[in-house]
């Protein structure tokens, strides 16, 4: 779990708003879906026994804010590039296990339904 939510926190929203690391390091909407879909992780997490904790959030917006605004996740390129992403490791891992613990994960279940939309649209 540790693993996934540190590489998951801004992969799908990166995606979902056609945005690189710049379109999340500035005020808006995928700055707010990435911190709203980190939180879902963090609650997931606690009840897996993880212990994350909502001030992590400042920590990983800070690294973020650092990158090149033009670099791109791994599942950003996948989507320019038509081929499968690793939606359902990261957000298909929150929404399963957020089932399991009667958690609701509005946010990523958002973003794994676009990004699956986003994959079917290859063709």
């Amino acid at each position: 779990m540790e693993q996934v939510d540190g590489q998951y926190r801004s992969q799908p929203v990166d995606r979902r708003f056609a945005t690189n690391y710049g379109g999340i390091q500035v005020p808006g909407k995928p700055r707010d879906t990435v911190i709203a879909a980190m939180k879902e992780v963090i609650k997931v997490a606690n009840a897996e026994g993880v212990p994350l904790r909502e001030s992590e959030i400042a920590g990983w917006l800070k690294i973020n804010d650092a990158l090149s605004p033009e670099g791109m996740p791994s599942m950003r390129q996948d989507t320019l590039q038509h081929r499968p992403t690793e939606v359902d490791l990261f957000a298909g891992t929150i929404r399963r296990l957020g089932k399991k613990h009667g958690i609701p994960t509005p946010v990523n279940d958002f973003l794994y339904t676009r990004l699956r939309e986003i994959e079917a649209s290859y063709a």
